[in-house]
């Protein structure tokens, strides 16, 4: 006869790295959905905008009789797992069916009866909060930039087609993508304080996108504003990793004279480079395709 006790075999309910016992628990999540009424038609139209963050909540048996293995003298670890709940910063927590989540903590009660003379329980709950850099499918880096601008002046559109439709007196602010492409090409390894300083700016711009989304969401409860608003938080999140990729590039970057003439795609296999990369670093190579001896030309530092 096959085993039906499958609980049995689940992993132990972790929060903060420090097991509890369960007596319940529920994983739960809701999809988010805009109604649109058509005048007169009868009938409402409804736009699904996809799931809201999952939710765990359980109930924890705070036993002094349990004295197995971690759970001994559960009773007195009260104290700490209101502090563990307390702190609202972003931790861990292994849920025994659905694994490891990074969460935030919800709500905590304990319940004292007069009736139950060896513990209390208590009820937690917590909200999934991914974090946004890593929820970002984009990924970041120099050859993302000109994607970055063209997703921003798409979002920038957006934006104004839904402030115009219900005819808003304030104005979306406007995201210089051009700007940005402008100073970052071609300047990696010279000018990395001016690329830095242009992403920064675009950043910033992008943020301030965000809060006027948020702004025509609380207006208008459009659909458009509520995605207008999420890829705001993309792009961000997407320019911001960007940043960090053209720092840790910065770092590696060495330069080093050519000894003899060579070629382009010369100089770049012996510095484990691609021919597009050594001359997005050194610009002045397009001119010619001879690399000239004694030239200095900025090459990763894990080159050869």
């Amino acid at each position: 006869m096959a085993d039906r006790d499958a609980l049995s075999k689940l992993p132990e309910f972790k929060w903060r790295g420090k097991e509890y016992p369960i007596k319940s628990s529920r994983h739960s999540f809701r999809h988010e959905n805009a109604e649109h009424r058509v005048s007169y038609g009868g009938l409402t139209l409804v736009e699904p905008l996809g799931p809201q963050n999952p939710t765990f909540s359980y109930v924890l048996p705070m036993d002094q009789g349990i004295a197995r293995g971690p759970y001994s003298n559960l009773f007195a670890k009260v104290p700490t797992l209101a502090r563990d709940m307390y702190d609202r910063t972003p931790g861990e927590l292994t849920d025994p069916v659905f694994g490891i989540w990074t969460v935030i903590p919800v709500d905590f009660s304990s319940d004292l009866e007069a009736t139950s003379r060896s513990g209390v329980e208590c009820q937690v709950s917590f909200l999934w909060a991914p974090e946004l850099d890593k929820d970002v499918k984009r990924r970041g880096g120099v050859d993302t930039v000109s994607g970055l601008a063209s997703d921003a002046a798409a979002l920038e559109k957006g934006i104004t087609l839904v402030a115009r439709k219900y005819d808003l007196p304030s104005k979306p602010p406007r995201i210089d993508a051009l700007d940005l492409v402008v100073n970052v090409t071609g300047q990696v390894s010279r000018q990395i304080e001016k690329v830095q300083a242009s992403l920064k700016r675009f950043t910033y711009q992008v943020e301030k996108t965000e809060r006027f989304c948020r702004t025509l969401i609380k207006q208008t409860r459009d659909p458009d504003a509520f995605g207008a608003h999420r890829e705001a938080r993309r792009i961000r999140a997407a320019a911001i990793r960007t940043s960090k990729d053209l720092n840790a590039a910065a770092s590696d970057v060495v330069q080093v004279s050519i000894q003899n003439a060579k070629s382009v795609l010369s100089v770049a296999f012996e510095f484990g480079m691609t021919a597009k990369e050594l001359m997005a670093m050194n610009p002045t190579l397009a001119a010619s395709p001879i690399v000239p001896p004694g030239t200095i030309v900025s090459v990763f530092g894990g080159g050869k």
